[in-house]
């Protein structure tokens, strides 16, 4: 393990943490929020039947013990229910802290640092039938921020390119297909205050389902969510990828499907 892969082992774990965290207190504050307006309604329809339930308890004598006991239930769970969504609340809450990634130890980085970092890790990932475009703008401005960090994302990026152009070498009942050249363009350039990073691969890109609607293409930043076969990763790196570069106020996005390509990331960093 070399000094660099040490040194992103910590962040890449913290992170996962992030992502995790993050969709657990979004899961629960969705999930208390239903909870709450459908407690509310039925506090609101409980004031209505409650006296006219009292009142038919009254009428019944034979029945009147069993609806007083469901009457006295019913409020009980009225109450508990409210206690457990305060409960559920204090826990998103109390994941807060661990939502956002520290920004403790941000410097100047130069913008071509992380991107070759990422690209000097992952080389031993693309094969001789993958040829490598590497086209880096010679005078970039830096960016704030820390850069194994940033390295970590762009290294989740290019892994799900080799993944994908490993992929294409093989037929559909697993055999070895006919030779031919894959390709990786990668691209860091200005865009006036915006550094841009583009990571465009010849694998069989995203499937069309989730590019053609917003809903689903939602889903491949959802962590534990993924294409590729359960051999090939665990669906955590683009969440990951996606954490870390909003922790330096960055995007990353799917890039519009171009036939005859395949995936196409875009990384977007604030430039200073």
């Amino acid at each position: 393990m070399t000094r660099l892969d040490k040194d992103l082992m910590p962040h890449d774990r913290m992170a996962a943490l992030t992502v995790l965290a993050s969709n657990l207190a979004e899961s629960l504050k969705k999930t208390t929020t239903f909870l709450s307006g459908n407690v509310l309604m039925l506090a609101d329809f409980w004031k209505t039947l409650e006296p006219l339930a009292k009142k038919e308890a009254g009428q019944s004598p034979s029945e009147g013990d069993e609806m007083a006991f469901t009457i006295s239930e019913f409020s009980k769970t009225l109450k508990n229910i409210n206690h457990s969504i305060k409960e559920l609340n204090g826990l998103a809450k109390g994941l807060k802290p661990y939502t956002r990634l520290d920004v403790q130890g941000f410097t100047l980085v130069e913008a071509a640092t992380p991107l070759k970092a990422a690209l000097d890790l992952t080389d031993h990932l693309f094969g001789p039938h993958v040829s490598r475009d590497i086209q880096i703008e010679p005078v970039l401005p830096s960016f704030f921020g820390n850069a194994h960090q940033v390295t970590l994302a762009m290294v989740n990026v290019l892994i799900n390119a080799a993944d994908a152009m490993e992929n294409m070498k093989k037929t559909e009942t697993g055999a070895e297909a006919p030779h031919k050249k894959e390709r990786l363009t990668v691209r860091a350039y200005r865009d006036h205050h915006t550094l841009r990073y583009e990571f465009q691969d010849t694998g069989p890109g995203v499937p069309p389902e989730f590019t053609q609607n917003m809903d689903m293409t939602d889903k491949i930043w959802q962590p534990l969510f993924s294409t590729k076969p359960p051999t090939q990763g665990a669906g955590m790196g683009l969440p990951i990828a996606r954490v870390l570069l909003q922790s330096h106020q960055g995007t990353i996005v799917l890039g519009p499907p171009q036939p005859g390509h395949g995936a196409c990331f875009r990384i977007t960093l604030p430039a200073t």
